[in-house]
């Protein structure tokens, strides 16, 4: 890393400069990556037994992002869904590291190289004919709230 880029310096190119700028995304995308990186700091500097604001780069390789995927699971019992908005808000600051600090490219794919979860869509329930028509012959038009229902 240069001696003027910082990982707050990244961080806050990320979210101010390509995340609003550059990428024009939504305030809620802003939201969800800002919470998502957060808990990775958060989870990176207990392990490193060092405040947040003393982080470097190297501190989030893809063993530290590993581990704290398996805590989003585990501990925080998030689901593999969430964990995978996670981990794509973890991707994509990790891109936007490689492109502004090429010296961590290597450190960078590794980290883009952890793969999302497969995640088992749930099968769509739907009415059969007797249970549609069942539920339409419910309300009696001719009553005060039939015709509402």
């Amino acid at each position: 890393m240069s001696n003027k880029t910082t990982l707050p310096t990244l961080l806050h190119g990320f979210f101010e400069t390509y995340l609003a700028g550059q990428r024009d995304v939504s305030p809620n995308t802003i939201f969800a990556y800002r919470d998502s990186i957060k808990l990775l700091l958060r989870y990176a500097a207990r392990k490193a037994g060092r405040q947040v604001i003393r982080l470097q780069v190297d501190d989030l390789g893809s063993d530290t992002v590993l581990a704290f995927l398996a805590y989003l699971e585990t501990e925080r019992r998030n689901c593999a869904a969430t964990r995978n908005c996670r981990l794509i808000a973890v991707h994509r600051f990790f891109a936007y590291v490689a492109e502004m600090e090429p010296q961590h490219a290597e450190l960078c794919r590794r980290v883009f190289d952890i793969p999302i979860k497969k995640v088992v869509s749930n099968t769509m329930i739907y009415l059969e004919r007797d249970e549609m028509k069942a539920l339409l012959d419910v309300p009696r038009p001719s009553e005060r709230y039939g015709l509402r229902d």
